[in-house]
């Protein structure tokens, strides 16, 4: 076997050159030395070669769902096709949560009928979420730190699969309180942190949080409260949980998030004074504080009708189960009012328009309140939903500050979400179910305070 043996140039200072006489040029100091030959092992046949390669893990020590950070949406390969089948994985974590908050409200009447439940009592359910989340966030840094992303995950969606298969049973309500945040919050974290487009992957699993339309949740939710065996409803989320469990294990393991995303770079000392900085700035501006205590009670309002409506209903206007049909046209409206109500802010004008869409908004309220008819009150209820979807934050926040403070404008909207539909319980059963009617009014009422003290210039924005 011969072996071919070239030459390689290197280059060494003068002062490193044997004083002797040679053929080198001390001028431009160079000398010739043998490159090493190269070597090839080779195996007889194909299944003889060893690739040694860690599990999960590129030549670069780079994670399963990493790759190029320059890439595109659309780029091919093996890492994309992983990393969206990861962005799948926690999108069915955020489905399912939103199924089980659509669905509270159109169940209360039947819930509080079969466990001889008061209204404070029944009321937990909209604190109950909000409490998971909570939980969850304390529990996700100390359980993924000691168990890793792989296993809790994991652990999310077994809770997920043994929550929902208590609640087809219907056993006591205690049962019905469990909080499935664990696998939200962990969803949410590893999508933000993966290296391609986070941004566009969290809007897509975000997009997804309760993607069932709102009418149609409320007919099959409706449909199921008819029947003697209510809580059969919940076999529907329970075949979705299971899918969910198989396809985050299948797809994450038990490897941590450093596994399958690659190494953490250490953060830069520039970037990370940055954020502070518009930290600062987010949190000492007047318009993101005024606009979080409008969104609190927007969302309360809209949250509020949408888990009590069915119950004012029934008890008020005599619409019985089937009342929740009812409330399809309200989640409806919102559906509508959320496009259809896009061009007319931009035409009249933020400022004008969500001082009119509240007045209209209240002179329905007004009207189901005052009439005692169940058709008159439906409609009224769908205009409502209409007007209630409006959507003037994104445009109302300054462009610069709208990433970090959509956050926590948003954080304080879902305080809302929990807080105003049970303090409404509590006041139904001192007061009777007719006080959620005026307490709608001053929701609504109330929404025009912090937004006339919304600064003049960025509401003239849209103007």
């Amino acid at each position: 076997m011969s072996t071919s043996v070239t030459t390689q140039v290197y280059d060494l200072p003068a002062s490193e050159l044997p004083r002797e006489k040679s053929n080198i040029n001390v001028v431009n100091p160079r000398f010739e030395l043998p490159a090493p030959p190269h070597v090839v092992v080779r195996a007889r046949s194909t299944t003889e070669g060893i690739e040694m390669n860690v599990l999960g893990r590129n030549r670069n020590n780079e994670g399963v769902f990493s790759g190029d950070d320059n890439s595109s949406f659309n780029e091919s390969g093996e890492s994309s096709r992983k990393e969206w089948a990861a962005v799948t994985a926690c999108s069915l974590c955020l489905f399912l949560s939103g199924w089980h908050d659509g669905s509270i409200g159109l169940l209360i009447p039947t819930i509080q009928n079969y466990y001889n439940l008061t209204f404070t009592v029944v009321s937990v359910l909209f604190v109950s979420g909000c409490l998971g989340f909570m939980l969850s966030a304390i529990l996700n840094v100390h359980l993924s730190d000691h168990l890793g992303f792989g296993r809790v995950m994991f652990l999310g969606g077994i809770c997920q699969v043994i929550s929902n298969a208590m609640l087809v049973p219907a056993f006591p309500f205690p049962v019905m309180v469990i909080g499935i945040g664990l696998q939200d919050a962990l969803a949410n974290g590893f999508v933000s942190a993966l290296r391609n487009n986070p941004s566009a992957k969290m809007g897509i699993i975000h997009s997804l949080y309760g993607k069932l339309p709102p009418p149609a949740l409320s007919v099959i939710t409706t449909q199921f409260a008819n029947q003697p065996h209510w809580s059969y409803l919940y076999m529907i989320p329970l075949v979705i949980s299971t899918l969910n469990l198989a396809f985050s294990f299948s797809t994450f393991r038990f490897h941590t998030q450093e596994e399958l995303l690659g190494p953490i770079q250490p953060a830069d000392p520039v970037e990370s004074a940055s954020n502070e900085r518009k930290y600062r700035q987010v949190f000492g501006s007047w318009t993101v504080h005024v606009m979080a205590l409008f969104c609190l009670l927007y969302v309360g309002a809209e949250t509020t009708i949408g888990g009590w409506i069915v119950t004012f209903l029934v008890e008020e206007r005599g619409g019985g189960t089937s009342a929740g049909y009812i409330s399809s046209g309200y989640f409806g409206g919102l559906m509508l009012g959320r496009i259809g109500l896009i061009w007319l802010n931009e035409k009249v004008g933020e400022r004008r328009v969500v001082y009119g869409y509240v007045l209209l908004a209240i002179g329905l309220e007004m009207t189901v309140w005052m009439l005692p008819h169940l058709l008159g009150n439906a409609i009224a209820l769908t205009l409502v939903g209409v007007l209630m979807g409006m959507n003037v934050l994104r445009t109302t926040i300054p462009k610069w500050l709208l990433t970090g403070s959509m956050g926590w404008v948003a954080s304080v909207g879902q305080a809302g979400a929990a807080l105003f539909p049970f303090l409404t319980g509590i006041l139904i059963q001192k007061y009777g179910v007719g006080v959620l009617q005026p307490i709608l009014v001053a929701l609504l009422g109330g929404m025009t305070i912090p937004w006339a003290l919304v600064p003049s210039d960025t509401k003239r924005r849209g103007d």
